[in-house]
């Protein structure tokens, strides 16, 4: 029976667990509203900092940029939603109140919606729906709202921690796939972990170094390939615009790559978005899994296992 909920404790926080067939979620209010463990037949995919267990959303005392300063920027992982671009970030971390905060939690059947506090930062709300449907799939829906009282230019920003040993590949050609110079190595290390087929381009995350790259694909698709005792594919979903000026970073997808955590970021960007006071930009993404055979070729012929989703030349 799939969206069947209960609560249960993950990483010392209180949580709603998800399933369908051989998927499970565990999805909480805090920190940040995140989907904090997802497992398919029994093998996880998000990073999580286990050394924050039991940690309890901040308390703000005095000036804010102040005390970002001092708390830091945690990385808690799972996946989360960013706001764009970063370069807004006030003392160039993530917005408090919607990284590290306690977000409303509510079932709705077999979903959990989460909706933040307002934020100081950006006068945002940030609500986020997961729901797990048949077939071992996910949809997930990601909003902003404009809760101040002038305009607000911003997007939406998704980004999942998932574990290494990984490999991403995108419906992109490898001459259009962007390095970020300010990423460690990114323009040194692009021969060496893009592999390129026909017209597709994949991105090797199994190593710790440092890189990050960008690119608007063909379609709002991309795959995931996990590594472990069983190899397991992540097949995203998304609406694309193919103006890359259209996005924040120029990119309507990023690649991260952490030099010292065992983690892979992938990032999807929706447009940026002038929000009138009261108004609000909805995004979604549909994400399905399989699990293939131990060793698996690593190719674009993938996405072939997933129905309605054949590579596009």
């Amino acid at each position: 029976m799939s969206g069947d909920l209960e609560s249960v404790e993950f990483n010392g926080w209180p949580c709603v667990r998800l399933t369908s067939g051989e998927l499970e979620g565990v999805v909480g209010a805090f920190p940040g509203g995140r989907l904090l463990s997802l497992r398919v037949a029994g093998q996880e995919l998000l990073y999580v900092d286990r050394s924050r267990a039991g940690e309890q959303p901040p308390s703000v005392i005095g000036d804010l940029r102040a005390f970002k300063r001092g708390f830091g920027f945690p990385l808690w992982g799972g996946d989360k939603t960013w706001i764009a671009p970063q370069a807004a970030w006030w003392e160039a971390m993530p917005p408090l109140e919607l990284d590290s905060g306690r977000y409303d939690l509510e079932k709705e059947g077999p979903a959990v919606r989460l909706r933040s506090r307002p934020c100081p930062e950006t006068g945002l709300v940030v609500e986020r729906r997961l729901e797990f449907g048949p077939a071992s799939t996910i949809s997930l829906e990601e909003s902003i709202e404009n809760t101040s009282s002038a305009p607000i230019r911003r997007g939406i920003w998704n980004v999942t921690q998932l574990l290494r040993p990984a490999r991403v590949w995108l419906p992109v050609e490898k001459g259009h796939i962007r390095p970020y110079p300010e990423e460690g190595q990114s323009e040194a290390l692009a021969s060496r972990v893009i592999d390129s087929c026909e017209s597709f381009s994949g991105i090797v995350c199994e190593e710790a170094l440092h890189f990050k790259y960008g690119a608007v694909p063909r379609e709002g698709q991309l795959l995931t390939m996990f590594q472990g005792e069983q190899d397991v594919l992540m097949l995203r979903r998304f609406a694309i615009d193919q103006n890359a000026k259209a996005y924040a970073h120029g990119s309507a997808v990023e690649v991260y790559n952490s030099p010292t955590l065992p983690y892979l970021e992938v990032e999807v960007h929706a447009p940026l978005r002038e929000l009138q006071p009261g108004e609000r930009q909805t995004a979604r993404q549909d994400w399905s899994f399989c699990v293939v055979a131990r060793g698996k070729e690593f190719g674009p012929g993938l996405f072939q296992l997933f129905p309605d989703s054949g590579p596009a030349g």
